[in-house]
């Protein structure tokens, strides 16, 4: 089964999905990694400077630019509209990567997959997976983690926030939760009823 794991930003996710790999053999497909391999592309670089600027791409690399990422999380997140044309730029490009990425793991010898991305129902991305399962914190939490992570000011993780799905929402269409709340010993104990819950699903189906 391929499992869509999501969360907004600073929930654990990716915690949650590096445990998959390393203790339930899962494989796992990063929409941050993929995030920065389209911003290598080109293309879509000399998008994101004419919809955003220069300063998005200050840098050269032969003869293409370089996306810096701070520099465009601050431009592109300061409006709806923003984040919508930053939206219509990187989704096509992701989604190829995505599928290409999926493609290369349905031949490997795996017990499930996850795609780990904080906007997969933003992308449209839920339609590739078989079941969702949202990681959810308290939103003070969450600022209190990236803040720690990324050095970001509070009022630009904020901004992140507000543009990603809510939480109420999130956990509405998301099939299994998992509650990021506690230390790492309670989220690990989650994660394991959770693999445990999936075994019993799958044996059920055999």
């Amino acid at each position: 089964m391929i499992f869509g794991l999501t969360g907004g930003i600073g929930s654990g996710k990716s915690t949650v999905s590096q445990y998959l790999v390393r203790k339930c053999g899962f494989f796992a497909i990063d929409a941050d990694v993929l995030t920065r391999e389209v911003h290598g592309d080109a293309a879509v670089c000399e998008a994101l400077v004419a919809a955003f600027g220069d300063e998005v791409a200050p840098q050269r690399v032969g003869l293409g630019r370089c996306v810096d990422r701070s520099a465009l999380g601050r431009v592109a997140f300061g409006s709806a509209e923003g984040v919508a044309q930053l939206n219509r730029i990187m989704h096509p490009a992701l989604e190829a990567r995505l599928c290409e990425a999926l493609e290369r793991a349905s031949t490997g010898d795996w017990a499930h997959g996850v795609v780990d991305a904080a906007l997969l129902y933003e992308a449209g991305w839920a339609r590739f997976v078989d079941r969702v399962v949202a990681v959810v914190a308290p939103p003070q939490m969450r600022i209190e983690r990236v803040a720690l992570r990324d050095g970001l000011p509070r009022e630009q993780i904020a901004k992140r926030m507000a543009s990603q799905i809510g939480v109420g929402e999130m956990c509405r269409r998301a099939d299994d939760i998992i509650y990021n709340v506690g230390g790492m010993d309670a989220l690990e104990r989650q994660i394991s009823a959770w693999c445990a819950k999936i075994a019993v699903r799958m044996r059920a189906r055999a």
